[in-house]
């Protein structure tokens, strides 16, 4: 904000939500990757 003169947006509990789930997502496969296995989607 300060750095780049950008107002200030917070993210609304969905938008946080979303990116957490993603972020959790992501560093779950990297673990299963690392560990020689592979995450793969359930169907729905």
């Amino acid at each position: 904000m300060l750095k780049y003169q950008v107002e200030y947006d917070p993210l609304s509990v969905n938008e946080y939500q979303k990116q957490y789930e993603q972020q959790q997502v992501k560093y779950m496969k990297k673990r299963a990757a690392k560990l020689g296995y592979q995450l793969v989607p359930v169907p729905a």
